[in-house]
């Protein structure tokens, strides 16, 4: 089984502050792969960001199992930096895909891990969790159809 476990140990309690940003629109689909990214500790915060925000989001832009149009990338900036010192999880940034189907989410899982292993000179560790998102209201979409009715 590809997913046994999701994290490696336990997590105590766990609040992320980030800034998101949207590196491709697509569909928020159901299946939603959440990725924790923490950093090498030879890499200053601004260097990782420089790396992981541009250069890694152009590799991951150009995989196919992500060009999909139904696929959605989100990246987010962790503020301020989140510390794993037996509270919580660290990470540095968490990289959010929404995907129609699970294989999706697994075929992208996979060529995520081949692009990774190439780019380990910037990853300390990636933990990654698999989900069947519900979103019970959508506040955006809501607010779309009424403008638009108008």
């Amino acid at each position: 089984m590809l997913f046994r476990s999701t994290f490696a140990e336990p997590v105590k309690n766990f609040c992320l502050l980030a800034e998101e940003r949207e590196v491709r629109k697509g569909i928020a689909g159901p299946i939603k792969l959440i990725r924790f990214v923490e950093c090498r500790n030879t890499l200053t915060r601004t260097e990782f960001q420089a790396r992981w925000f541009e250069e890694y989001a152009q590799h991951v832009l150009a995989m196919p199992s992500v060009r999909h149009p139904s696929v959605r990338y989100v990246q987010n900036q962790t503020l301020p930096p989140e510390q794993s010192d037996g509270w919580g999880l660290g990470a540095d940034c968490v990289d959010e895909f929404w995907f129609e189907s699970e294989a999706a989410a697994i075929a992208a899982f996979r060529s995520l891990a081949t692009l990774d292993a190439g780019m380990s000179s910037l990853t300390a560790r990636i933990t990654c969790v698999m989900t069947n998102e519900v979103v019970l209201h959508d506040l955006d979409r809501k607010s779309t159809r009424l403008n638009s009715s108008h």
